[in-house]
């Protein structure tokens, strides 16, 4: 069985790496940037070897240099490349009214920072994501 893919857009390394480690207990091979606009340059490099280039879940703090997870997120839909149906989260320590409402007309779950563990274990969870699964309390 083809191993599911996860993008993880974060520019605190403690964060981007615990949210990983996350994501791989759910058996994910994860590619993980603190640059949105690395990510977009990766994406569309394998587009181009593979003809592909689909996650099976994003995971994007909102607010990085250069490009907040939200314009990322506008972005890739403005390219025409798939976002994960109900797969697709955005993290931010601060929220505006306008960008809870754009994340909500993205169809993205909403994570507060610093959000618990468990919170983004029950998400993955809920989507009836396979793995080790199980609560692991930290």
């Amino acid at each position: 069985m083809k191993r599911k893919k996860a993008l993880v857009l974060e520019d605190d390394q403690l964060y981007r790496n615990l949210l990983t480690e996350i994501l791989e207990e759910f058996d994910y091979e994860v590619c993980s940037f603190s640059d949105p606009t690395e990510a977009i340059e990766q994406w569309d490099h394998k587009e181009q070897t593979d003809g592909h280039n689909d996650y099976d879940l994003i995971l994007t703090d909102n607010r990085m240099p250069g490009m907040s997870g939200l314009e990322f997120l506008n972005r890739i839909r403005q390219q025409n490349r798939p976002l994960p149906d109900h797969c697709t989260a955005v993290i931010s320590a601060s929220w505006s009214d306008s960008e809870l409402q754009q994340a909500q007309e993205l169809g993205c779950q909403i994570f507060h920072k610093p959000s618990h563990v468990y919170r983004i274990y029950a998400w993955l969870q809920q989507h009836d994501h396979p793995g080790r699964g199980g609560f692991v309390k930290r």
